[in-house]
């Protein structure tokens, strides 16, 4: 068993409060669950006012607001002693490159964690669900590239709907039974029409909608790979 000071700081770069909250509880619970660990390792959260990230959505300027409030948290992490840091939102990872260059900490991408989950379960044709940034930016097709794997979108409309559910809802903890609907819906659409074999939930917010009620199809939660994979780097 690894001793509690022998395991890595864990730094929690939070955007929005139910991703942020079910990552670390997951995190956590994960820890005690593994045989390895004696408790979990340190564990520091960093939140800007997600109001500042909103503000800038959509604006030419995004790209210059996100990075700079992406690291504004990553110093403060630091300084409280992170030694890696997870980011529990998939959007901001579209920044991962160019913030990556200029940090002093290692920061573990959630697109990895989702591939290392979806070899291990042998998935072949994923359903991709996110918002629209994640979706139209491509966040997850190049950790694809080189893998038998088929990553399946909704269509235009359907990422629209999905985007205003995150924003409007989910982000707020919010669930309504149209919306859960909706994404029954959706994914039996594409069960049928184009044999999908699983579901990424690519942004944080959706275990709250999305769980074993909707669907039959195994679920990739970003939320728990995550917290797997900050648990077996923190062991390293």
């Amino acid at each position: 068993m690894r001793k509690i000071n022998q395991l890595k700081h864990i730094g929690i770069l939070a955007i929005t409060a139910p991703g942020a909250s079910l990552t670390y509880r997951k995190l956590v619970k994960s820890a005690f669950q593994n045989s390895k660990m004696n408790g979990h390792p340190n564990i520091t959260l960093h939140s800007i006012n997600y109001a500042k990230y909103s503000a800038a959505k959509g604006k030419d300027d995004m790209g210059v607001t996100w990075k700079a409030l992406l690291k504004e948290t990553i110093t403060q992490l630091e300084n409280a002693g992170a030694e890696l840091i997870i980011c529990p939102s998939n959007t901001p990872h579209k920044f991962y490159n160019d913030i990556n260059e200029d940090i002093n900490v290692e920061w573990l991408h959630i697109v990895e964690s989702a591939k290392q989950a979806i070899i291990k379960k042998n998935y072949k044709k994923p359903l991709l669900l996110g918002t629209k940034e994640t979706m139209i930016s491509n966040t997850f097709e190049p950790f694809f590239e080189n893998d038998p794997i088929t990553l399946i979108k909704p269509d235009t409309n359907e990422i629209e709907l999905i985007n205003n559910i995150i924003s409007d809802e989910l982000i707020k903890d919010n669930v309504t039974n149209e919306s859960t609907e909706f994404f029954k819906t959706l994914i039996k659409k594409y069960q049928e029409t184009e044999n999908i074999d699983s579901v990424i939930l690519g942004c944080t917010e959706l275990p709250i909608i999305i769980d074993e009620n909707t669907t039959d199809l195994p679920l990739v939660d970003t939320t728990q790979t995550l917290a797997d994979y900050a648990l077996d780097n923190a062991l390293k």
